[in-house]
């Protein structure tokens, strides 16, 4: 993927070789920051969705991490964690990035404002222009190989570095990458073994009669929200001025039909979990707990909630 050039002036930050940390991580971690929240993925009521205490944690699980993020954090000794050196723009900046696709992101930036942000990737590559709404969470424009937008959806980035942060009012160029790498992980979703099996169990959207029903287009009389779709229910309410950017969250509502399904083992804690090449309206990467009922396979549709990533591949291109 292209990188921004250390002389375009979009970008303060001149990057510095990485290094491991030898000084102990900063003790922030008490709990998940409030993006990490259960929040209802409605985009009519997305605004008022947000709760005041964490959410379960099982997330992680999909990663292979423990599900608790304290004890996740436990296992993270410096000698597993990539850096950048201390610079204008963040005080720190820490990656786990496990040799199975998933990472683990923390900073801290200049002004003061930490957090932890997670990713997974794999095989799947889009063209994508990004740009930060707040540190660590990035609103993802997704192109086709044409350039044209296929959607617009907010994603945990790893490597919050490579893009820049505007405020919502002033929004500049973002940073254009041909081969992004999105993920979903899931949060509480539903596998079926096909789209027969999906289709089954969803209350189609009747179009028949209704206002905008054009039989002359070939509309048909019944629609269903799938089995591919994507979407980002905190764009509504960060662009509706519901809520600022400080809070908002990359859930999304999920759908998407498994192409390539492997099971991959994380090697901070030896546990399994699946790796999934899958449609959502573009190519995504997938995590899965591995003791999901059924099991995923090709053809097999993911349907639910997910927390969207992104990333350059920054840390795994590395190795």
């Amino acid at each position: 993927c292209s990188k921004p050039a250390d002389s375009d002036p979009r970008y303060t930050l001149v990057r510095e070789e990485p290094f491991i940390h030898t000084y102990p991580l900063v003790p922030h971690l008490e709990a998940l920051p409030r993006r990490l929240v259960e929040v209802d993925t409605d985009p009519e009521t997305v605004s008022a969705s947000c709760h005041d205490g964490p959410m379960d944690d099982d997330f992680l699980k999909s990663m292979g991490f423990p599900a608790s993020w304290e004890e996740t954090y436990d296992l993270l000794d410096d000698d597993k964690l990539k850096s950048l050196a201390r610079n204008e723009r963040f005080d720190h900046l820490l990656v786990y990035a496990d040799p199975s696709g998933a990472s683990v992101c923390m900073f801290e930036t200049s002004e003061g404002f930490s957090t932890e942000t997670f990713t997974v990737s794999g095989h799947e590559r889009v063209p994508a222009e990004v740009w930060q709404v707040w540190p660590g969470t990035a609103e993802v424009n997704v192109l086709d190989e044409q350039g044209e937008l296929i959607t617009r959806v907010l994603a945990f980035v790893d490597d919050p570095h490579m893009y820049p942060w505007y405020p919502l009012k002033d929004v500049g160029e973002p940073a254009r990458f041909d081969g992004y790498r999105m993920g979903a992980i899931a949060v509480d979703v539903a596998v079926f073994d096909t789209v027969d099996a999906w289709r089954e169990s969803q209350t189609p959207i009747i179009t028949a009669g209704a206002p905008v029903h054009d039989p002359v287009a070939g509309l048909p009389d019944e629609m269903f929200l799938g089995p591919t779709f994507v979407t980002s229910p905190w764009l509504f309410a960060l662009y509706s001025g519901d809520e600022t950017a400080d809070n908002a969250s990359p859930i999304s509502i999920f759908k998407a039909v498994c192409e390539r399904v492997e099971t991959v083992t994380n090697a901070l804690t030896g546990q399994q979990w699946y790796r999934i090449d899958a449609d959502c309206g573009f190519p995504v990467t997938v995590a899965l707990p591995l003791g999901i009922t059924p099991t995923p396979r090709e053809g097999s549709v993911i349907d639910g909630k997910a927390f969207l990533t992104g990333t350059t591949g920054f840390w795994t291109d590395l190795a």
